[in-house]
């Protein structure tokens, strides 16, 4: 959905989201002076919390309020991802608090729009110095600063994953085989060679290609598993050999291998996950989280429990690579209850919240001690394996023009998926535009 499309449907959600928020605690009838009135009533503060509120997090909310009953309430406004794509959480949050609305104590960025969000967040170093952050995991901390200043907290972590139907997969011939390269992670052509054999013609892979966010991610995934980077020597490299395989790779999937749909150019997440089970795909490109919210999915649902995790495929002599995902946690500056606000966040960080969302949302918790057996977490062997991927994660980069950047580069591959266009062409072209975009000499 372009920026332009967004603003009408999208911009009225919020606002009834945020208003029947107002009607239920505080009355139809009340005056904007009374909300005001009542925000800074000493007996009980009340801070407004923006995120897509699971019911992992919903529990989490309801455990503060009924400790902190009587001193602070946390209120949350739901943004959820059934409703918005991640690019149109991000112009969502940007309108509300570009305007300086104190409305919103603490809300959720995806880790890469840290850089975006900082002017309007709080700086955090007073509330959290260095000895208090030594059991954060690194890979989501590191993505908290901005200039050096640490303007955020990370809640959870994400890393791409390929999801693999172990019903299917055990019922061929030699399954057990296949089930094992695929935990190891497939080659590309691995995986062609295993549509060709069992699924001849049809699709295998369902993954996330529309113009946002997610299909950034798909694409340094692949990227990333031939070797490649998007910033090469501090800048954005488009045309570097690596970068174009990996383009073109995304479009002989859809229209030289038909090994992927090509429905996906307009699947987000949510969508590609219910065309996959829907349609019995065997492979499935998702974030581990993917397993919490089945609620969209139907009678699909019911399949879930049929899915195992593996690696996703790489380029022969390369290793795989994952993009990290996640969301931290932000306080607006505009805040009126900054220190409420604070303790909120201490307590989605301690150890029984993060545990919660592991178990019962499956996040990616953010402290390091629930990475370890003696934590004592369900599915240890999930969490292990988790673990490990981690470690061969690559992180989106760390520009603070990326996200205009990413819109750019969206849309553009989606158009190249979608038409079956010419990769090298639309990439020198995009290289060109980000260049222009950065204010960069042309060469």
């Amino acid at each position: 959905m372009s920026r332009q499309a967004l603003s009408r449907s999208a911009i009225l959600w919020i606002i009834a989201v945020i208003g029947v928020t107002i009607v239920i605690i505080f009355g139809i009838n009340l005056l904007p002076q009374r909300l005001t009135a009542l925000r800074s009533d000493r007996r009980q503060v009340r801070i407004y919390y923006a995120d897509n509120i699971s019911p992992a997090h919903q529990e989490i909310i309801d455990r503060f309020n009924r400790d902190y009953a009587g001193r602070i309430e946390v209120v949350p406004i739901d943004l959820p991802f059934t409703r918005f794509t991640t690019n149109e959480r991000k112009e969502l949050l940007a309108r509300s608090l570009r305007s300086g609305n104190s409305q919103i104590d603490v809300f959720a960025v995806d880790q890469i729009w840290v850089s975006r969000f900082a002017r309007w967040g709080e700086r955090l170093e007073p509330y959290f110095p260095p000895d208090t952050l030594r059991n954060v995991v690194g890979y989501g901390l590191e993505t908290c600063y901005y200039e050096g200043d640490l303007v955020a907290l990370p809640l959870y972590l994400d890393i791409g994953v390929l999801f693999y139907r172990k019903d299917l997969i055990s019922a061929l011939p030699d399954g057990a085989e296949w089930e094992r390269k695929i935990q190891r992670s497939l080659t590309w052509q691995e995986l062609l060679d295993f549509q060709r054999k069992y699924y001849p013609g049809q699709p295998v892979l369902s993954l996330q290609a529309a113009g946002y966010e997610g299909l950034i991610c798909n694409y340094l995934e692949v990227m990333g598993a031939a070797g490649g980077d998007l910033i090469t020597s501090r800048a954005f490299r488009l045309t570097d050999p690596r970068a174009e395989a990996a383009c073109q790779l995304l479009v002989d999937l859809v229209h030289r291998y038909h090994a992927v749909p090509e429905e996906v150019t307009h699947f987000n997440e949510n969508e590609s996950y219910l065309y996959g089970l829907q349609h019995d795909l065997p492979l499935i490109r998702g974030w581990p989280s993917m397993t919490q919210d089945t609620s969209y999915l139907g009678s699909a649902a019911r399949k879930v429990n049929r899915l195992g995790l593996a690696p996703l495929p790489h380029f022969a002599g390369e290793a795989p690579a994952s993009v990290f995902g996640g969301w931290n946690l932000m306080v607006s500056r505009f805040s009126e209850h900054k220190e409420e606000a604070i303790t909120f966040i201490r307590y989605l960080l301690s150890l029984n919240s993060q545990q919660i969302l592991y178990e019962a949302g499956h996040y990616l918790p953010v402290r390091t001690e629930l990475y370890e057996p003696e934590a004592g977490l369900s599915h240890p062997d999930r969490i292990a394996f988790l673990k490990q991927l981690l470690r061969q994660g690559i992180h989106r980069p760390a520009h603070v023009n990326y996200t205009r950047i990413s819109d750019v580069l969206s849309e553009a591959l989606n158009e190249t998926i979608r038409r079956n266009a010419d990769v090298d062409s639309t990439l020198s072209a995009m290289e060109q535009e980000i260049r222009r975009l950065l204010g960069e000499r042309q060469p």
